[in-house]
């Protein structure tokens, strides 16, 4: 059941919008983003206690009457929040900001740079170290007015302790995309610079001291076959301090294809794995994920003849392909994964999008493989009302269950946040879904577990010439709900799943008026029993249940749900194959 939401509205009842969310080691959520104040936009840090009950919320207004912005944010063990993003100032145009706010709210330090001109700088990553230095990667106009990478590092006492300027060729456009730090306070920057006719991966690594460590010219770089543009999307930095970088590079005789490297510690590039698609065309990843042996995992979506599937590919710790798994919903269905993760079995998880093409719109879709690549299990969620589904993040619990998030049509037709859980065999548990009360749209964006197994979601809630931010945190009996709790439902009642007939899945919707244990079994028309879906105590309200036949020979069977307080319904369901 949905415990809380928060929902944070600026002084003057106009914009503000979610950018980034946090959590520190003890469990308290801190969420930052931007609004507007007397025509100005804003920063604001809201923080989260314990309690459920918002405990502060702060907000920056720059010396100038324009613009500020938050790009990224982090929060260390004692409960302290880091921003970066970009102010605007009358002397210097926009700057590169970075703050820091106590557990208290207070602000401790800020820290703004300008640049050499009245031009645009902006925070764009944003990491810290173990002793609390902060670090930050962004951009900079230089004096020919050409974009460079700009990497800052402050003390914990937010004092400029140095700053790094990096253009590969002085005079070419520099995107600096992700910055990490290893347990050594080396930094890495990563993103992507035109070599003189198209783009490369490249990649810088600074000793604590801001000292470029990679010779000659303090980069390593990576420029495909082709000679196309390559760019980079993601970096993991491991525990010796190998580097890996993934993005999408033209090949020879094809489109883009997913490009994959491993660099050592001292900057040498040990190995570029390539994955080309079947169909030669686009393969774009979009994640990338490391386990503890060294195994590289990077998932995207990849063309077959004319439509996009998941694709999934496994690096040994030397780059050699172990497996590629690709996965399709349905012909001429177009699927493309936007998150990864990996469990300690190294069990793959991948989260995506898939496109119904009997309904014409998007689904969630959820896919797991074995540590060999064999999918174990795949399933997919359609929304209140069979419309656009959009995944945004997955994230895993110490039991391996899954936990995807994104954005739904609701019964509003506008967007609701839906957050469904998976149990380790892809059997569905919930979904809780979040209806903004102010007849606006919602998206999520983020999910998070905390160490009890609690679930929190952020996102934007926005409507005519507004946004506020909504914070959600759901216990584990999670029912589907609405805007706020409205009480207990006047009656018992079981929908017609949907849709019926169906392949390989439907879905079984029901409203309990007050808290009982439900049973919910599937039947042949011989009375024999199929399987238990349901056999637990649930809270009134509405359940949704994802029933997947891919099992089931075509015919008819039934589904029969009886509650402890003396309900009951059955309903026929039809599987077509």
């Amino acid at each position: 059941m949905q415990r809380w939401v928060k929902r944070y509205n600026g002084s003057t009842n106009l914009d503000d919008q979610a950018a980034a969310i946090a959590i520190d080691s003890a469990g308290r959520i801190y969420a930052a983003g931007t609004g507007v104040v007397d025509s100005a936009v804003s920063y604001f840090v809201i923080k989260y206690g314990f309690n459920e009950a918002r405990a502060w919320p702060v907000r920056y207004d720059g010396p100038g009457v324009s613009l500020d912005v938050v790009d990224d944010m982090v929060a260390d063990s004692a409960g302290n929040v880091y921003l970066t993003g970009g102010s605007y100032s009358p002397q210097t145009s926009m700057d590169l900001l970075t703050m820091k706010y106590n557990s208290a709210g207070a602000l401790e330090w800020s820290a703004r740079y300008g640049g050499f001109l009245p031009t645009y700088e902006e925070g764009t990553a944003i990491a810290i170290d173990a002793e609390g230095a902060v670090y930050v990667a962004g951009l900079t106009f230089n004096s020919s007015g050409i974009t460079d990478y700009l990497t800052i590092k402050y003390t914990p006492d937010g004092r400029e302790e140095w700053v790094s300027q990096f253009n590969r060729l002085g005079n070419s456009y520099n995107f600096a995309t992700a910055i990490a730090v290893d347990r050594d306070r080396n930094v890495y920057v990563t993103g992507y610079t035109f070599n003189g006719s198209s783009y490369d991966y490249t990649t810088l690594k600074y000793g604590p001291d801001g000292a470029l460590l990679w010779n000659p010219g303090g980069y390593v770089s990576y420029d495909g076959p082709a000679g196309g543009d390559d760019i980079a999307v993601a970096m993991v930095v491991d525990s010796s301090s190998d580097v890996y970088v993934t993005g999408y590079s033209r090949g020879i005789g094809t489109s883009y294809d997913y490009a994959t490297i491993k660099y050592s510690g001292g900057g040498v590039r040990e190995w570029v794995a390539r994955y080309n698609g079947p169909a030669g065309g686009d393969d774009r990843p979009a994640a990338m994920a490391l386990d503890s042996a060294g195994n590289v995992y990077v998932t995207g979506a990849s063309q077959d003849s004319f439509y996009n599937q998941c694709a999934t590919v496994a690096y040994t710790p030397g780059g050699d392909q172990k497996w590629a798994a690709r996965y399709s919903s349905g012909k001429r269905n177009s699927d493309e994964a936007v998150a990864i993760t990996v469990d300690a079995g190294k069990n793959v998880y991948i989260a995506g999008n898939g496109f119904d093409s009997a309904f014409s719109h998007s689904d969630f879709i959820t896919v797991n493989y074995d540590s060999t690549g064999i999918q174990k299990w795949a399933s997919r969620y359609d929304g209140a009302m069979h419309s656009e589904d959009l995944v945004a993040a997955i994230e895993l619990d110490k039991s391996g269950n899954a936990y995807v998030t994104g954005k739904s049509i609701g019964p509003d037709l506008r967007y609701d946040y839906a957050t469904v859980k998976y149990n380790r065999t892809g059997l569905f548990q919930w979904v809780g879904r979040y209806q903004s009360p102010a007849n606006s749209s919602v998206e999520a964006k983020t999910v998070h577990l905390d160490h009890q197994g609690n679930v929190y979601v952020t996102g934007n809630s926005s409507g005519y010439r507004w946004k506020v931010i909504n914070t959600i945190k759901y216990t584990q009996s999670v029912s589907e709900v609405g805007n706020d709790p409205q009480g207990a439902p006047a009656s018992f009642q079981v929908f017609q799943n949907y849709p019926n007939p169906f392949n390989p899945q439907t879905t079984i919707r029901y409203v309990l008026s007050k808290r009982s244990h439900v049973r919910v079994s599937v039947y042949d028309l011989l009375g024999r029993e199929i399987g238990v879906l349901v056999d637990a105590a649930q809270e009134s309200g509405v359940h949704t249940l994802l029933f997947n036949a891919g099992n089931l020979s075509s015919g008819v069977y039934l589904f029969d749900l009886r509650s402890s307080d003396g309900h009951g319904s059955v309903k026929k369901m039809m599987i077509l194959r």
